[in-house]
């Protein structure tokens, strides 16, 4: 990885790479199934990584792929190496999964990918913004809330919970079970980040993880209760105050444009666009129409950067 990618793995990381790599390689168990090296006489050359979630379409839950990482080493790269993996058990890789998810950057390979994609098949496209504030311009909550917010080290029944009441704001979102956030968010082999909660008599109205890289933050993932902006604000505001402290002078956090969220990042000063990120859904094991509502881009989808391995 390191040698395909000059800078891996993108954000600081506590443990070893190797270490970073066997706890991405673990998301499904189906996923690791899938998981594919390119050998050669000089070792492996080349890799592709997928991730599994169990996912909400609608009113259903579906296994979904993401590939997180296709890589080459730099003078195998014209000996069809990257071929070799993209077509080696395809059909076989689809009919494992529910649906196919699939994201673009500028990342070349990720654009080389694209000319490849399978012809005369169904496919919904949504982009998601990526805004950004200035941390000194920031707005912060003010008030007397009658929940605290709170550091927690993992994830337990009570983002369960919120996750049932909060999901039906969603037609499409990961599942935001107890067992999915640990794994992404409170193993230190993932990365080094922080969980805030906003408690309340014992329940957690809300949720926001937080990531650092020099002087950047990134809001990893956003969650509350239905209806509660007052709750949403008073995460912005604290993930705003650590950051502060923290020395950084921008963040980060992805929202889709009818966002149940998007009112109150405004309302913080995630107003500034620095790109959008493009969203393909293909429906795999499931009638296409199911899905139809995700080329609807005023229907509410859950989608964070947390959702994906760039943070």
């Amino acid at each position: 990885m390191a040698e395909a990618f000059s800078r891996w793995p993108k954000l600081p990381c506590s443990v070893s790479p190797l270490e970073h790599l066997r706890w991405k390689l673990a998301s499904h168990t189906v996923a690791e199934k899938f998981h594919v090296v390119v050998d050669s006489p000089h070792g492996i050359v080349g890799a592709r990584l997928d991730w599994g979630l169990r996912t909400v379409v609608g009113e259903q839950e579906y296994d979904v792929r993401m590939s997180i990482d296709r890589a080459v080493r730099p003078k195998y790269r014209k000996n069809y190496a990257m071929s070799a993996m993209r077509n080696y058990k395809q059909e076989l890789h689809d009919k494992s999964f529910d649906m196919y998810l699939g994201y673009s950057s500028d990342a070349p390979g990720l654009q080389n990918l694209q000319k490849y994609s399978a012809r005369g098949v169904t496919r919904y496209r949504r982009l998601i913004d990526v805004l950004f504030c200035d941390v000194p311009a920031a707005t912060v909550f003010e008030g007397n809330a009658p929940w605290q917010v709170r550091r927690a080290q993992t994830f337990d029944e009570r983002v369960d919970w919120l996750w049932s009441s909060a999901r039906a704001q969603f037609l499409y979102g990961v599942v935001r079970s107890s067992a999915h956030l640990n794994w992404r968010y409170a193993d230190a082999r993932g990365g080094d980040y922080v969980i805030l909660t906003a408690e309340e008599d014992s329940r957690w109205l809300g949720y926001v993880v937080l990531r650092t890289s020099e002087t950047t933050g990134y809001i990893a993932d956003l969650l509350a209760l239905p209806d509660r902006l007052d709750v949403i604000e008073s995460l912005l505001s604290a993930a705003i105050e650590h950051f502060r402290a923290g020395g950084q002078q921008r963040v980060e956090c992805w929202s889709e444009g009818h966002s149940v969220h998007r009112w109150a990042l405004d309302k913080a000063g995630f107003r500034q666009l620095r790109r959008s990120i493009g969203l393909t859904f293909r429906p795999l094991r499931f009638a296409p129409e199911e899905a139809a509502f995700l080329g609807d881009p005023t229907a509410s989808i859950l989608f964070s950067a947390g959702d994906t391995d760039l943070v």
